[in-house]
């Protein structure tokens, strides 16, 4: 057996960026600043399905908080007196928290040791989002509060005394947003990397799969709530305010609950002491700036186009709810009750909500092929540590073996498909193969195109109905998102 001292175990290298990746997530080795192994932590243990549960449930506790901001921030901020023009100043919040903490807090907690690495801003963000969230939900009084104490204007009957509530309401509200944003975003990126820390790599496919289900049900259960009528629910009457009050805290009561079970229930391990660790922020700013520039091209591609795309996503999420307002407000001929219209927007990202889950769940089944048509390379970092490369080359070709008549079958298929003639199959000459309908990128592609169609609907839309036949469509384009 190896000594844990020995040669550092077999990594991938990344032949366009020549970044240097563990082949397993369960059994990479730590490396100190010069790149030579120092520790190999213990094999993960299996997580059975209630740890599972445990370990992902926080995440539907966090998208219940989301699809309160998407459903009711925009109406929100519009009671406040704010102008719809202004709107879109606050909702710059979500892509740049998403661009700065997410990667700041995965670098910050990655060099950590400690066994609190991830739970510690777990924690951290659903504190931040509590205090925003209770500031959202009782902004108003907080704000006449402020006012009386500083003596601002004359009693509640003076003009000046309700502008300066107005615009110190509009303050609260986008100040406790953009808090709200940030610890949404350093709360789902700590959650995602506690599930790559804790789970083994064969079972993070699983994982995977159960965060998005408690993703898609985090939004049911959101917009399932801000659809009816809260008003009515005797036992929140004491909470005083509209709809949103509410909701926000019935939201929070939610998190604080989901979170709580993750935390009590889900361990991580200590890293050993001598794990190299990148305290200065320099030192972190510069691993994010080599992640970025070193970004193969395929993936920079990528990138490029989820860019593009998330310019049309980002004005949907948040103004999805006031579309349909203002819809009913066309179709009414006046203006309509801002509770009634609000309840109508949510009912329509409910079904939106619905027809994303079933999409999600359909969908996969129209892209899978056989694993053997499949190239695949032998892993040698998950092999056991005393297998020969003798057995390693057999088990190798015994895998090719397999897989070669099948190969030269679709070979073949494919140049009959293009019509050559036999003498022209070993031609060095390049030829375009003909198209494999369900690839992974035709369905990103052609889910990207129904989006467009979809937003250029909009100019059409003259019913309510319509508008939430319309934003239910979208659920497919968002469940491709998601998925691909």
């Amino acid at each position: 057996m190896r000594s844990p001292d020995g040669p550092a175990s077999p990594t991938k290298r990344n032949g366009a960026s020549g970044w240097r990746l563990p082949s397993s997530e369960g059994d990479a080795g730590y490396t100190n600043g010069a790149g030579a192994a120092t520790h190999r932590p213990r094999q993960k243990e299996r997580l059975s399905r209630w740890q599972m549960i445990a370990l992902t449930c926080s995440m539907g506790g966090s998208q219940i908080a989301w699809t309160v901001e998407l459903g009711y921030g925009t109406p929100y901020l519009l009671s406040l007196g704010m102008s719809e023009a202004m709107t879109p100043l606050v909702w710059l919040a979500g892509p740049i928290s998403g661009l700065v903490v997410q990667p700041l807090i995965g670098a910050i907690s990655d060099s950590s040791t400690s066994r609190y690495r991830r739970r510690y801003w777990v924690v951290a963000s659903t504190v931040l989002l509590v205090l925003s969230s209770l500031g959202l939900a009782f902004t108003v009084p907080v704000a006449k509060a402020i006012v009386d104490l500083f003596g601002g204007g004359q009693g509640d009957w003076d003009p000046n005394t309700g502008a300066m509530v107005r615009d110190l309401s509009i303050a609260i509200a986008i100040f406790c947003f953009y808090c709200l944003d940030f610890a949404l975003n350093g709360l789902q990126a700590s959650l995602r990397n506690l599930v790559f820390d804790v789970t083994p790599s064969d079972q993070l496919n699983t994982a995977n799969a159960w965060n998005g289900r408690f993703n898609h049900l985090g939004s049911i259960v959101g917009f399932t709530m801000g659809f009816i009528n809260l008003d009515n629910v005797r036992w929140l009457k004491w909470l005083g305010g509209e709809q949103f009050r509410k909701l926000c805290v019935l939201s929070l009561v939610l998190l604080v609950t989901t979170v709580w079970i993750t935390c009590r229930f889900v361990q991580e391990d200590e890293r050993p002491r001598h794990f190299h660790r990148q305290s200065k922020l320099r030192d972190v700013l510069a691993t994010v700036k080599e992640a970025i520039v070193t970004l193969p091209k395929p993936v920079r591609r990528i990138c490029l186009v989820q860019i593009a795309a998330f310019m049309g996503w980002f004005p949907f999420l948040f103004y999805a709810t006031t579309y349909v307002i203002n819809v009913m407000g066309l179709e009414l001929g006046k203006e309509p009750d801002m509770s009634v219209a609000a309840r109508a927007g949510s009912f329509a990202m409910l079904i939106y909500s619905f027809v994303a889950i079933i999409a999600g769940t359909v969908l996969p089944w129209f892209s899978e092929r056989d694993p053997r048509l499949i190239g695949t390379t032998y892993d040698a970092d998950s092999a056991d540590e005393d297998e020969t490369l003798d057995s390693e080359f057999a088990r190798e070709r015994a895998h090719q073996a397999e897989i070669g008549p099948v190969r030269e079958e679709v070979r073949q298929w494919k140049l009959e498909g293009l019509k050559l003639p036999r003498s022209e199959w070993h031609s060095p000459k390049p030829t375009l193969l003909t198209s494999v309908p369900f690839l992974l990128r035709d369905i990103w592609t052609w889910a990207l195109v129904l989006f467009f169609v979809l937003m250029m609907g909009t100019f059409a839309v003259r019913k309510v109905w319509q508008a939430t036949v319309l934003i239910s469509l979208v659920g497919i384009c968002w469940a491709v998102a998601c998925w691909v």
